[in-house]
């Protein structure tokens, strides 16, 4: 980095090639360990070496190999955790950013494909795929709302449900949808099992197993758990997990991944149930934010989207189970949105059009009557759910020919506007006590992102809500 800064390019296209050359050794959990180093964490220390070297990068291009469902599956599920990436960066660094996946690894690839994909990406193209000598993009159509019962659904009718975080908020809403049947049954796993109160009156339905599928150590002990309880089990639910997260300018690779082991680690422990108790099917709660992103959330889109891209893998050792991801956008009753002690007016613009307990119930019935690989879910249309996921500011001083004084007092401006719209304040008392208002460690780290642009001469202001 410090060679090509005193080069004195004006600008550098980076193709990050190493997902591409990584195709797995077998190892479920040393695989994803590879690709969590090779799809974010060599990408963090690249844009943190990048700013330290004061070196402008204007394009990324992420490479991958049979990573996106062309033709309905996918052969390199872990590198699905590249759409993290592929939404933050250019939301906290302002720098274009492609995913691009090739059929081949080098030297099969025609590099001079790889050249016109790129060209694309002026047409607004992001996610791209190579197939027989074809460009391929992927696109959101609008589920009827009418759809109609399948036969897998006349299959699930009994047995046991299987629901990982299922005594958390959204989980809860899970388990209800599911024991509305009273031939069903559900076993929820939990670090800290409980009975929610909504369900206190199907007790006699619900089986507690305590165990931590983020811990690999468990995992045996928490499979023999459930085969324990001596009953078909038709379904597994993914519905555990955190939102912990960093800007990526902080970001610890190896902190995060410790916080974050219930998503990350929990899709692997998935892959072992299904491949152990071969259920009809299998559902991976995931969130928006694996397609739109968020400031300080690279590891939580990220990890999302690693479930995202299981939907469409077909485990040779359990080809029959049928995988659904729900992407599920804010919940206004339940979920962490409701909990996050976020003030700003964007976020409650969000919570206004979130989705209520029964709708979400409602949905996710409707969801389970189809074979979609993956559903989106949002009140409003995605163009429309942008919106939550883009800036508060962004004013680029970086070409104008103010004065440094005018430029100082627009960012202070831009600063404080800034803190009025996260912190829910009509003014600002300097003498508070910053605690006082709310900061959160987000925030500051923000505002040192911006602080530190300012003193390189980027002048550049740029806020994201943070995502749920």
């Amino acid at each position: 980095m410090e060679r090509l800064s005193n080069m004195d390019l004006e600008e550098v296209d980076w193709i990050h090639s190493l997902p591409l050359f990584y195709r797995g050794t077998g190892d479920k959990l040393a695989d994803l360990q590879q690709a969590q180093s090779v799809c974010l964490d060599s990408l963090t220390y690249l844009l943190q070496a990048q700013q330290e070297c004061d070196l402008k990068i204007s394009r990324i291009c992420l490479l991958s190999s049979r990573a996106l469902p062309v033709f309905g599956t996918v052969e390199q599920p872990l590198h699905g955790m590249l759409a993290g990436p592929l939404s933050v960066i250019p939301q906290e660094f302002g720098i274009q950013t492609l995913w691009l996946d090739v059929e081949d690894t080098p030297p099969d690839t025609g590099w001079s494909e790889v050249a016109f994909a790129l060209s694309l990406q002026e047409q607004g193209k992001e996610r791209l795929a190579l197939r027989n000598g074809f460009a391929w993009q992927s696109e959101t159509s609008t589920l009827p709302t009418n759809n109609q019962t399948t036969a897998i659904a006349e299959v699930e009718k009994a047995g046991l449900f299987v629901v990982t975080g299922g005594s958390g908020a959204i989980g809860t809403q899970v388990c209800k949808s599911l024991l509305s049947d009273p031939q069903s049954q559900v076993a929820i796993v939990s670090r800290n099992p409980s009975v929610p109160a909504d369900l206190l009156q199907e007790i006699s339905r619900i089986h507690l197993i305590k165990a931590d599928i983020g811990n690999p150590d468990t995992w045996a002990t928490t499979l023999d758990s459930i085969a324990e309880i001596n009953l078909p089990i038709t379904e597994i639910i993914h519905a555990s997990g955190v939102s912990e997260g960093n800007l990526i300018s902080f970001r610890d690779p190896a902190e995060t991944h410790k916080k974050m082991r219930s998503k990350y680690e929990g899709s692997i422990f998935v892959e072992h149930f299904i491949e152990r108790f071969q259920p009809t099917r299998a559902i991976y709660c995931s969130s928006m934010s694996a397609v739109l992103g968020g400031a300080g959330q690279l590891d939580y889109a990220s990890s999302n989207a690693l479930m995202d891209s299981y939907a469409y893998f077909r485990n040779r050792a359990a080809p029959h189970t049928v995988r659904t991801a729900i992407n599920w956008e804010i919940w206004n009753e339940s979920g962490m949105a409701v909990s996050a002690e976020l003030h700003d007016e964007r976020h409650q613009q969000h919570l206004k059009v979130g989705l209520s307990n029964d709708e979400g119930r409602r949905i996710f019935s409707q969801i389970r009557t189809a074979s979609l690989p993956q559903v989106l879910v949002s009140t409003c249309n995605i163009e429309d759910s942008q919106y939550f996921y883009r800036s508060l500011i962004g004013y680029n001083l970086e070409n104008t020919s103010d004065s440094a004084e005018t430029k100082l007092t627009s960012i202070q401006n831009q600063t404080e506007t800034l803190l009025l719209e996260q912190l829910g304040l009509n003014q600002i008392d300097h003498d508070e006590c910053s605690m006082i208002w709310g900061w959160t460690p987000l925030l500051f780290s923000i505002l040192w992102v911006c602080l530190r642009n300012t003193a390189s001469g980027c002048y550049f202001l740029k806020f994201l809500e943070t995502p749920l």
